[in-house]
């Protein structure tokens, strides 16, 4: 899904993997997990096409750093906060809903063609 969406842009392999990191990251809420599931497809797709090798796992890896802060799971920190503030956790969630699109939309659009 996250291919077909971005994969006619410019950088569409690094954008596709951007895509598929925030997906994933609103079900698992862990970065290594998410480098793990959606790296092992976008990493090489994206040396395919002609990415460094050390490029594309960087690309990864700052991808799938969102999944802390991506909504509704938010690593295990959201719980933290939600516990010590004394506040329900969906307003944890939905205040970081915002920052996590913001995180995620910045780094989608800084990756060249190749």
């Amino acid at each position: 899904m996250a291919l077909a969406l971005t994969g006619a842009r410019v950088g569409g392999p690094a954008k596709a993997s951007v895509v598929s990191s925030c997906l994933m990251a609103s079900v698992s809420g862990s970065a290594v997990a998410n480098v793990v599931t959606t790296g092992s497809f976008t990493i090489p797709l994206m040396k395919r096409i002609g990415y460094r090798p050390y490029f594309a796992g960087a690309v990864e890896a700052c991808s799938s750093s969102g999944g802390q802060i991506m909504p509704p799971v938010m690593g295990a920190a959201a719980f933290v906060i939600a516990e010590f503030l004394n506040i329900p956790y969906l307003k944890v969630a939905v205040a970081g809903l915002f920052p996590a699109v913001i995180y995620f939309f910045s780094i989608s659009t800084f990756f060249p063609s190749s």
